[in-house]
């Protein structure tokens, strides 16, 4: 079972003691860590029960991910070659880049 949840409501601010209550129903005991990314309009939480896990916020791209790529040395470098300026430390913040860029093709 993944261990992200999220809310969407446009317009609305959404903060961090909305989310949380879902992530701890989320809680397991191979849980490695918990994220809870609060916003406008989409909020985001992950219970990590495993690295592919994630959240992230690039631009105006917000995304919660459970993912695991083969090909994240050649994404990274597909991003460098078009100057994308966003950070790329995790695979969830290369994702959001690649959405910048591309758009839902980036799939």
């Amino acid at each position: 079972m993944s261990g992200i949840c999220g809310i969407c409501e446009l317009n609305r601010d959404i903060p961090r003691a909305n989310v949380e209550p879902m992530v701890s129903a989320l809680t397991s005991a191979s849980e490695s860590s918990r994220s809870v990314m609060p916003g406008r309009s989409f909020a985001a939480g992950v219970a990590r029960r495993w690295d592919t896990q994630d959240t992230a916020s690039v631009a105006h791209i917000r995304i919660a991910i459970d993912v695991d790529l083969l090909n994240v040395a050649d994404l990274a470098q597909y991003l460098k070659a078009h100057d994308t300026s966003a950070p790329q430390s995790s695979v969830a913040e290369l994702l959001a880049s690649l959405y910048i860029l591309r758009g839902p093709a980036f799939l």
